[in-house]
Formats: C-alpha cells, sequence, structure tokens
C-alpha cells in the first residue's frame, strides 16, 4: 500500500533517487594538512635572528660611543688632576666636577 498523506488523503510519491557513479577525478583535492605548532613558529625564525642581531649591533656601537666618551672624560680628568696643584683654574674647574658628582650622588 502506497504512503497516503493524512491529512490530504491523496498518495505520497517519492522520487526515485539517481544514483550516478562517484568519479574521483573530478573531486576537489583534499585541503592541505594544518601546520603544527613548530612548522608555523619556523617561518619566522629567519626574521627574528635578522631584529636580533640588528639590535646587538646597535648595542656594541652604543656600548663603543659610551666608552669612547667615557675614555674622554677620563683623559680629561686626568689632565685636570696633574695641572691642579699648579693651575688655578685646573682646581676650580676640578672642584667643580667633583660638585656636580655630589649633586648627582645626592639627587638620583
Amino acid at each position: 500500500m502506497p504512503a497516503v498523506n493524512k491529512f490530504t488523503k491523496t498518495s505520497i510519491v517519492r522520487p526515485i533517487r539517481m544514483s550516478r557513479p562517484i568519479n574521483r577525478r573530478n573531486a576537489s583535492p583534499a585541503p592541505p594538512p594544518h601546520p603544527t605548532f613548530l612548522q608555523h613558529i619556523s617561518q619566522y625564525v629567519p626574521f627574528v635572528l635578522f631584529g636580533l642581531t640588528v639590535l646587538v649591533v646597535l648595542l656594541q656601537i652604543t656600548l663603543a660611543i659610551l666608552t669612547d666618551s667615557l675614555d674622554k672624560e677620563f683623559v680629561k680628568t686626568r689632565a685636570l688632576i696633574e695641572k691642579a696643584p699648579f693651575d688655578k683654574k685646573a682646581l676650580q674647574e676640578l672642584k667643580g666636577m667633583i660638585n656636580q658628582l655630589l649633586h648627582i650622588l645626592r639627587n638620583p
């Protein structure tokens, strides 16, 4: 007995499903596998290494400038110390340098 719709009392005709063979040649390719964490991070390794290299070079340049200026200050201070017993102007300049250092140490 065919299926009947109980509200309209008409028979329900179900369409025949047309099956066709699966053609895998026309199927879309599988998506690429999701990269692992290490594969994802390894993409950025060259950029990180370049950035670290730039930072190290800038640090070396900065230290070279600072040590050069410190060397100049040490030479200047040594010259003032050597001249101070014989030259009042050098003595006054040396006292001024000492007062500046004391002021910096008292008020950081």
